[in-house]
């Protein structure tokens, strides 16, 4: 598979972005992006205008829409699905995404735990779930510099607790791109997919199934290598016997590198928290799953402040009873 930059969370002058759909595809080849979903809240009308610019600069566009409600905003990407966002209602969510995720679309909760009523109504994630099987993603990041967000922590968490309870959801990092050069390249961080095949089917697939990365001024290259030899990604599910985890932190490729500063891993297994030298996991770690979730972080300092570099999704272990949980498949 091939990791590829994308970008998963966009507007436009058709909402309440700066750029026209001229604007959002140039920038988005100047930062190296791939994938670029354009998602203005509740409309679509820039998609089509968007994907004729990127067709030119090796840009696959995904289309999408930002459900802006009053409970929370809900980027919906694919441009499969028919939901119109003035149905979704406190009463009917959960059935809003699950009629979206079996049309083929991928659900992601944006910026959860931003500040909500009165400042920002809809801006904090207010919906209740007893079943989180339809939400594909959630953004533990969001606009440019991660750390500068104090709410991307909670955000963060939220993913986690989810992960803990055996949920299976894509960690993204969204910019919320309103503007053209904000801040420049310093401090964005990017979402990776690891796709299967080129362009925005590969991409939409790769999300659905979790098969992500956040990073700020890195890459990172992991894979889990059982007993027996196997190999698997982050996103992907791995027997629950002893394993070798490898992990490998690269240079990011648009100069961004220059202020990022690794200085360990952490690794999550069925809640206890270790932290390994970068070297010490590049010749590989080994660990047993226990029935649970591996997830691993990377630490470090983005411009002299201390925080995570990447946030990557977990390799999912088979339960003990040999169960599969609930696929998201289209």
């Amino acid at each position: 598979m091939d990791w590829v930059r994308a970008e998963l969370h966009t507007h436009t002058v058709a909402s309440d972005g700066d750029m026209s759909p001229y604007e959002l595809a140039t920038q988005a080849a100047r930062f190296g992006v791939r994938v670029l979903a354009v998602t203005d809240h509740n409309t679509v009308v820039s998609v089509d205008r968007v994907r004729r610019v990127a067709s030119r600069l090796d840009v696959s566009v995904l289309g999408g829409i930002e459900w802006t409600t009053f409970y929370g905003h809900i980027v919906v990407t694919g441009g499969r699905s028919d939901v119109d966002w003035r149905s979704v209602t406190r009463d009917n969510f959960a059935s809003c995404i699950a009629r979206a995720a079996q049309a083929g679309d991928a659900v992601t909760i944006a910026h959860p735990c931003r500040t909500g009523w009165p400042i920002c109504p809809g801006g904090r994630f207010e919906y209740e779930l007893d079943d989180w099987s339809d939400v594909h993603a959630i953004e533990v990041w969001s606009r440019l510099h991660p750390h500068a967000n104090p709410t991307n922590a909670a955000a963060l968490q939220l993913w986690q607790n989810r992960i803990d309870r055996g949920d299976r959801i894509a960690p993204v990092s969204g910019r919320d791109w309103h503007a053209p050069d904000a801040e420049g390249v310093d401090g964005f961080a990017h979402t990776y997919l690891a796709v299967r095949s080129q362009g925005a089917d590969g991409a939409l697939e790769a999300l659905r199934a979790g098969r992500t990365y956040c990073a700020l001024g890195i890459r990172v290259c992991a894979y889990w290598q059982d007993d027996r030899g196997g190999r698997y990604g982050f996103g992907e599910q791995i027997p629950d016997r002893a394993g070798t985890l490898y992990v490998d932190i690269l240079p990011a490729d648009d100069g961004a590198d220059a202020q990022a500063r690794v200085s360990a891993i952490e690794c999550r297994v069925a809640g206890r928290i270790e932290r390994y030298a970068p070297e010490h996991m590049r010749r590989g770690v080994e660990m047993r799953p226990d029935g649970t979730a591996i997830c691993v972080r990377v630490c470090g300092t983005y411009g002299g402040r201390g925080d995570y570099l990447a946030i990557c999704a977990p390799f999912y272990a088979a339960t003990r009873q040999g169960e599969r949980p609930k696929e998201q498949g289209i």
